[in-house]
């Protein structure tokens, strides 16, 4: 009798469990309404109540995910759907908002030589009034940008936000190349893999959009200067291509290191005409380290 009575209550506290989760189910009206246009209803969702509350516990943890640093935190990238078909329960995957905006963000890049922890700068972060107003003017005037100043004043910062703001405005084909890194891989190509270079170059060449960051502490020399600095240049100043530049350097300082190479003045008055054809005036951010 006692073995009776104890199964009885197991029973009933397992009865009310059920009941419970069915109801804190059916309050939750959005995560409800999910759950009759994939084909519930009140008696599927209580025959199934355990893989439903299971989905639903899953489904409340979705919401807490709400941008890509979350993503990270998380390690979760997927959610998935149950639909019922009036006898089987099916699931199917889906890609979680957050991390399909991130892939969707970087899929507009043929090269990204910058951290995640800044893909959501813009140019309204940028504090400096007057810095953004010479760079908004570079902008409507269509000339190419060119910023220089000390080390860490806010360069490359600069120039994310604007590389950002055209990935937002819905343009592909973007390139943020780390100036140093990405030449002398370039350098390093035309001799050892012809076919690989004109690729990577050609990419590179016709980016939308392309930022050098960092121009100048590539290693130069004469082949850097005339096979890929010169014709990537002429190449963007012919078909009118945005280019901006981050550099330590004044522009005609960077004429002096380029053409000290190999006292080609020729060839560095070229690249000087060209970088002086598109750039109407360098743009300070500041001589004194900000942070």
């Amino acid at each position: 009798m006692n073995k009776v009575t104890l199964l009885n209550i197991e029973t009933d506290d397992l009865a009310k469990y059920r009941e419970d989760c069915f109801t804190e189910i059916k309050k939750d009206t959005p995560f409800y309404g999910i759950l009759l246009n994939n084909g519930f209803g009140d008696e599927s969702i209580k025959a199934n109540i355990g893989k439903i509350h299971t989905y639903y516990e899953d489904y409340k943890r979705w919401q807490t995910i709400k941008t890509y640093s979350d993503v990270l935190k998380t390690g979760e990238k997927y959610s998935y759907i149950l639909k019922f078909d009036g006898q089987h329960i099916s699931r199917e995957s889906e890609i979680l908002k957050p991390y399909q905006e991130y892939l969707e963000y970087t899929s507009k890049f043929i090269y990204k030589d910058f951290p995640d922890s800044f893909n959501e700068v813009s140019l309204k972060d940028v504090d400096n009034k007057p810095l953004k107003a010479k760079i908004l003017s570079a902008l409507k005037m269509n000339n190419w940008i060119y910023i220089t100043g000390a080390i860490r004043s806010g360069r490359t910062y600069c120039a994310i936000a604007l590389v950002n703001g055209s990935a937002r405005n819905g343009n592909n084909n973007l390139a943020f190349l780390d100036s140093a890194k990405e030449i002398r891989t370039l350098s390093s190509l035309i001799f050892d893999n012809q076919s690989l270079f004109m690729d990577k170059f050609n990419k590179i060449k016709t980016s939308h959009l392309l930022v050098l960051d960092g121009f100048g502490n590539e290693y130069v020399n004469d082949i850097v200067r005339d096979s890929i600095i010169i014709p990537l240049l002429q190449y963007r100043a012919q078909n009118n291509l945005m280019t901006i530049f981050t550099s330590d350097f004044e522009i005609e300082d960077l004429l002096t290191l380029y053409s000290k190479k190999d006292n080609n003045n020729v060839r560095t008055k070229q690249l000087g005409s060209i970088l002086h054809s598109k750039i109407s005036g360098e743009i300070l951010t500041s001589k004194k380290s900000l942070y």
